[in-house]
């Protein structure tokens, strides 16, 4: 009884790491650089065009401020994003009513399923108008969040510090957009947040209780080869090894490129990974909390939370069931 209460505990377990994956995932969908400086609207405007005509990788401009976002004698403080370029990129959300209001939209808004709810008790609010700074804006649509959020396109007063960058490719990301946010004019960020990468190495991360299990098992089926006669444990043994490596390629492509050493006997890449690693890990901790990064990492914490507990669970199972032949 107790073997399936642990399978039943480990496939919850699962079942929320892997949430927690794809939810990280969705917060992150391209390279964000974080600037000190807002951008002028020269530096917008030569990088959008940059953009264009080389057409490799798309780009997008965003900041976040705080702002009174009011509807008649109702006021709530609210986190305000204004975006230009693709909305999705800057903020993404699960929208139940509408959807994004135009990049250049300067008089459209979105707002929290939260914020809807405080101003108006209801979010069937598409058409409505609130004021944000005395201005009025029309609501084109209500998305899902906890929080006070109203998401806008940017005007020309806007205040942008942060760009987003889609479409680079797994080879070596950062320097993708180091490199185009240099050509494109807007100078080296003052940090970056790898999304595609860090959310390929949070996957990895829910896959490890069941790699566990995995290797739990192999170690059951090579006891049970060695004892077969010489020639037929020799043959399994080589079937074995042809599976693995028929499956490498598949399992490195899902590890990021810089994590994998172009020599693998080059013992300096080795030495070099972790400090790479934690200074990586260090940047992302210590960029300036916008509300996305805030969420972002109470996903990797719930992420950590349960992998780790489905890896002991996994451990606690194999003591408890047996992997017989």
């Amino acid at each position: 009884m107790k073997k399936y209460a642990l399978a039943a505990v480990l496939l919850a377990l699962l079942y929320f790491s892997f949430s927690s994956t794809n939810a990280f995932s969705s917060i992150y969908p391209a390279i964000s650089l974080r600037y000190e400086n807002p951008f002028t609207q020269a530096q917008i405007d030569t990088a959008l065009e940059y953009s264009a005509e080389n057409g490799t990788l798309e780009l997008a401009f965003w900041g976040e401020s705080t702002a009174a976002v009011s509807f008649q004698n109702k006021a709530q403080s609210s986190t305000v994003i204004r975006f230009l370029g693709d909305g999705g990129a800057c903020f993404p959300a699960v929208f139940v009513r509408g959807g994004y209001a135009g990049d250049r939209d300067a008089f459209g808004c979105s707002v929290s399923t939260q914020l809807a709810w405080q101003l108006f008790g209801s979010d069937d609010i598409v058409g409505q108008n609130v004021q944000i700074d005395d201005k009025s804006y029309e609501i084109r649509g209500v998305f899902k969040n906890d929080e006070n959020v109203c998401v806008t396109g940017a005007d020309s007063k806007a205040t942008l510090t942060n760009a987003e960058i889609s479409g680079t490719t797994p080879a070596d990301r950062r320097t993708q957009a180091l490199n185009f946010a240099k050509s494109a004019g807007l100078g080296a960020p003052k940090s970056m947040v790898y999304g595609e990468s860090m959310a390929a190495l949070a996957n990895l991360a829910a896959w490890l209780p069941l790699f566990m299990a995995a290797c739990f098992m192999l170690c059951a089926v090579f006891g049970k080869i060695s004892a077969l006669p010489q020639g037929v444990n020799g043959v399994a043994i080589f079937a074995a090894a042809l599976c693995f490596a028929l499956l490498l390629p598949f399992i490195l492509a899902e590890i990021p490129a810089w994590l994998i050493p172009a020599k693998w006997s080059d013992f300096t890449f080795w030495t070099t990974l972790w400090q790479t690693l934690g200074d990586r890990i260090k940047e992302w901790f210590s960029l300036a909390p916008c509300i996305k990064d805030v969420a972002a990492k109470g996903e990797m914490l719930r992420l950590t939370i349960f992998t780790v507990a489905a890896c002991g669970c996994t451990v606690n199972l194999r003591k408890v069931v047996k992997f017989t032949l």
